[in-house]
Parts: structure tokens; C-alpha cells; sequence
């Protein structure tokens, strides 16, 4: 079987029970990866042990954050491309065949990204082991990443200067403001060519309602509108005018409720006025209405502050004292 010039590159934490569908439909490729490097960040399950049944490298463990992860793996890879596959998903039996020919063809994309859809984990396996139809692959420009399962040029991570191992959640949204201002070309299928894999009862909420996977730790981590205003300055509220007005709506619904214990009376309309101001703010972005939208918005609110001490430290930490 012809070998790719595409390095796999895959962070795992606690991968346990998705690890083994997602390394199945690496090696059930038509075309091999040149490497599939792993990352670990100190799995507490079977993780490693399941990695001993593949021929991967593991090029490192208990590394701390997807970002710092994501670095490591960068480095190590020896291919021009790097292909990130998280390990709750799985790819088609000629993902890579595919990827190898767009790049080869449209050398002008940098970045291709597409579609994951959701499934539980038979179905990940049985859309594992059918090809993808050439024919329904429409690709066209794109500001978004996928990060999930997306190509990439290794020479245009390290241009833009890799992943901020600060950011804990949301590093595929940082690298994509930095490949943005060097000006590369972000590349996009509307067509699901990935599956991640989740439970059968995350699926059938799905049908019903907007909801999502994360927990409350994750949601701490992605409070982080301060971290890239300290960053990119004023520049990113232009950028992203609505990452600022959530941010603002967030705030205003953690500081509402935190001020019932000075001003009660004044501070109960404006936190009612915050919990239907926020409601509403659901409804017109996500389409639909959720309470847990709430709970969402005061976990970030709270991230907000974490996040921004952390930052604070971790930059005196690694100031550099000029002589």
C-alpha cells in the first residue's frame, strides 16, 4: 500500500472507549499516513495500553492542555501535512486518499476542514468503512476550523506560530485569528467527511433541543473573550462583535446575581432583565431556546476571571528580564 507524505496526529485524555474505532480507520486507510504520532496528557484509563496494539509513536505524556498537545505533536511530525484527528472520531476508508489528492492539486489551500457529524459508536464504525463520493465534495473558502478532523500544512502552523498553550478550550478559534493575519488560504466541505462518536442519549437530546457535550470544567476553560482581548487588542472586538456582546451578556448576568447581596432590590430586576436579555441572545443565535444556556453563561463568566489570574501569571512567569 503507497504511503502518504501526511502525518496523523492525534491528542488523547482518558480515550478509552473511543481510541480503538478511531486508530481502526486510520489503518483501514487506502492510502497510509507517512506517521501516526500520539499525545498524551496523562490518561488515567487504558489509554496507553490500548495505544501497544497499533504501531504508533508516542512522542510524549502528561502534557498539560490540547494546545501545549498540539505543539508537541507539530514539532515531531516529519510530514508536509499534518492530518489532527481527535480520538472520539473516526474517517472514511479514503479520507487521507482524498485529502492527499486535494492538496496535490490545490496547492494554494492550506488548511481544509469539514463537517463532523454525530453518531453513536456502531454507526461510527459501519460510515468507517465506506468511501467517501468524490462527487459530493464542494469545497470553498472558509473563516472557520474544524479541528476535529482537518488537514494542514506544517510549514503554515509554525508561520503562524503554532497553538497558544494558554488557551485550554478553543485553541483550533486562537490558531485561526493568527493563520488569518498571515493571510492563508482556510479551505471548508460542507459535506460531513468525519464522525464523532457520542452516546446514544447525547443523540436523542439532540433531537429535541440544542445541547452540547461539555462539562462544567470545559465551560470554565472557554470563558476566554478577555484572554484574546488582552491578546489582539480592540482589533478582536471588531473581528468578533459577537464573541464581545456574549461576553458582555455574561458578565452582566454573574455580576447581577453577585450584587443581590449589597443591593438586593435593584440587583433582582437587572438580574432578571440579564436571565431574559441572555434567553433572547440564545434564541437568535442558536435558533432555539435553552435554560441551560444560563448555567453555560455564568460557568464562562466565572471562566472569564479564572482564565484572565491565569493568564496574568503565566506572563510574569515567563517575562523575560532585560539586561
Amino acid at each position: 500500500m503507497r504511503k502518504s507524505d501526511i502525518s496523523v496526529c492525534i491528542p488523547t485524555y482518558n480515550s478509552e472507549r473511543t481510541l480503538r474505532a478511531c486508530l481502526d480507520s486510520i489503518f483501514r486507510q487506502t492510502v497510509k499516513p507517512k506517521e501516526v504520532l500520539i499525545c498524551d496528557g496523562g490518561s488515567t484509563d487504558k489509554t496507553l495500553e490500548i495505544l501497544k496494539d497499533y504501531p504508533v509513536k508516542i512522542v510524549a505524556t502528561n502534557v498539560k492542555g490540547v494546545g501545549s498537545a498540539r505543539n508537541v505533536l507539530t514539532s515531531a511530525a516529519s510530514g508536509k501535512i499534518i492530518a489532527w484527528i481527535d480520538s472520539d472520531v473516526v474517517i472514511p476508508t479514503n479520507w487521507l486518499e482524498v485529502r492527499e489528492k486535494i492538496h496535490r492539486e490545490r496547492p494554494e489551500i492550506d488548511c481544509l476542514s469539514n463537517l463532523t457529524g454525530f453518531v453513536d459508536m456502531k454507526e461510527a464504525i459501519e460510515r468507517s468503512k465506506i468511501p467517501i463520493a468524490l462527487e459530493k465534495i464542494v469545497l470553498g473558502t472558509s473563516e472557520k476550523i474544524s479541528q476535529s478532523a482537518l488537514t494542514m500544512k506544517k510549514e503554515v502552523i509554525q508561520k503562524a506560530g503554532g497553538y497558544d498553550p494558554l488557551i485550554e478550550w478553543g485553541e483550533e478559534w486562537d490558531l485561526r485569528i493568527r493563520l488569518f493575519r498571515i493571510g492563508a488560504k482556510l479551505y471548508r466541505t460542507e459535506t460531513p467527511l468525519a464522525y464523532h462518536i457520542r452516546s446514544e442519549r447525547f443523540l436523542k437530546r439532540t433531537q429535541k433541543f440544542l445541547l452540547h457535550d461539555l462539562r462544567p470544567r470545559d465551560l470554565i476553560f472557554a470563558g476566554n473573550f478577555v484572554c484574546f482581548l488582552s491578546k489582539y487588542g480592540p482589533w478582536y472586538i471588531k473581528h468578533n462583535p459577537r464573541h464581545f456582546v456574549t461576553f458582555l451578556l455574561r458578565i452582566w448576568l454573574l455580576y447581577s446575581l453577585l450584587a443581590i447581596i449589597i443591593l438586593p432590590g435593584p440587583a433582582l430586576i437587572s438580574l432578571l432583565l440579564a436571565v431574559l436579555t441572555n434567553l433572547a441572545a440564545c434564541k437568535i443565535h442558536h435558533k432555539t431556546l435553552r435554560l441551560g444556556f444560563l448555567s453555560d453563561q455564568m460557568l464562562k463568566a466565572l471562566g472569564e476571571h479564572r482564565n484572565l489570574f491565569r493568564s496574568i501569571i503565566y506572563k510574569r512567569k515567563h517575562h523575560k528580564v532585560k539586561p
